[in-house]
């Protein structure tokens, strides 16, 4: 978790949310990490969307045990790296999230999951020359399949990140 992190989860219960931001790589690999060290943490957890989801749920399972916390109204939002593994989480079929936001996510392909249905809104935000985003039609369709609501919201001329 670096300083964007918890500077969105601040804003965030600033407005009146519970909020906080998971670590999904450990505590010992927060701030400044070398860009191999991104680079091979995000193939370890993108070759094992078990293992990314194990760690998204371990997150929502803590954040459940905290009293001011409405479990039937948990949200995830993820920034980039982290916009593919709210993605990951949706089509994996988990069910204790109510809605997962991506901003500027990695869908240059879509989860390898089987055909299960997506159960949190999904709301996908990115710019409209952002080649992460990968295709679009594919990407609706995918989620059409799956029976999911959802609502995708480019911005023009804005590129990743």
């Amino acid at each position: 978790v670096n300083s964007y992190e918890k500077e969105r989860a601040t804003l965030l219960a600033k407005s009146g949310y519970a909020a906080f931001a998971a670590d999904i790589y450990g505590s010992d690999l927060q701030e400044d990490l070398s860009i191999p060290v991104r680079i091979e943490l995000t193939n370890l957890y993108r070759s094992d969307p078990d293992l990314y989801n194990q760690r998204i749920q371990a997150a929502i399972e803590l954040v459940k045990t905290y009293p001011e916390v409405d479990s039937e109204s948990i949200a995830i939002i993820g920034y980039c790296f982290g916009g593919s593994g709210v993605m990951e989480y949706a089509f994996s079929g988990a069910t204790d999230a109510k809605i997962v936001v991506s901003f500027h996510g990695g869908h240059r392909t879509m989860p390898q999951t089987p055909e299960v249905a997506i159960s949190p809104y999904v709301l996908v935000l990115s710019g409209g020359i952002d080649d992460a985003h990968g295709n679009q039609t594919e990407m609706e369709a995918t989620m059409n399949a799956r029976n999911a609501s959802w609502e995708i919201t480019r911005y023009a001329k804005v590129d990743h990140g």
